[in-house]
């Protein structure tokens, strides 16, 4: 079913595109957008962003918007657009960020004497580009000369369960040596062995989807070996 909606999609660009730059006026077109990239941070917006590299006045006198759609038919304009920057946010009417649904996003430039411009169209899947925020209650339950046992909550409003790829966690150990110990796992939480005792540790967690998506901010707190 995803592979004939994302055929019928790409159907329908090739369609739309060629149309839209056809009927534009004859001259130099304003430069196409490229290197479009999206970010949902904790699953609850959506932003993307996109580059244009020419200094020539036409770029600058040329206005940037993104189009987007999650299934095959009209294209909608961005709902907030700041710079080369468009957002998707929550309770926004028709324009809410829609978690967990495949977007299709072009970047429309236009100029008033020079037409329009079309950049390629981008498959944006929500799951994989989400930043979670910090993982939460991280302490240490257990510790021993040569251990820690560390536990902590999942981030605020994103359980693995959430993300059809679930939750990865990178665990980081710093000793006041300069020692490092580094584990991933996807467990909330996580017994570290091989360390020094009477040590003390800065220890940091970040989390991420097991598959795409961005490491989150580190949650932080400092422990000591027996």
């Amino acid at each position: 079913m995803e592979s004939l909606r994302m055929r019928m999609t790409t159907v329908y660009l090739a369609i739309l595109i060629p149309y839209a730059v056809f009927a534009a006026p004859m001259g130099v077109k304003p430069k196409v957008a490229d290197n479009i990239r999206c970010i949902s941070n904790n699953f609850e917006d959506m932003i993307c962003s996109w580059e244009v590299v020419d200094s020539a006045q036409i770029a600058q006198d040329s206005n940037y918007t993104l189009l987007w759609t999650v299934h095959p038919g009209s294209l909608n304009l961005c709902p907030h657009t700041k710079g080369n920057t468009c957002r998707f946010q929550q309770d926004d009417g028709i324009d809410s960020f829609k978690a967990g649904f495949i977007y299709y996003v072009i970047v429309r430039g236009t100029h008033p004497e020079h037409g329009e411009s079309f950049s390629s169209y981008e498959m944006v899947n929500t799951y994989e580009i989400v930043k979670p925020k910090p993982v939460r209650e991280l302490k240490t339950l257990d510790k021993g000369q040569s251990h820690l046992q560390l536990s902590w909550t999942h981030p605020e409003n994103l359980s693995s369960n959430r993300l059809y790829s679930g939750l990865m966690y990178n665990v980081l150990l710093e000793s006041e040596h300069g020692t490092i110990k580094e584990i991933e796992t996807r467990q909330e939480g996580a017994r570290v062995d091989g360390l020094i005792p009477n040590t003390l540790y800065k220890v940091s967690i970040k989390a991420k989807p097991g598959r795409g998506g961005y490491w989150s901010e580190a949650a932080r707190i400092t422990t000591t070996t027996s």
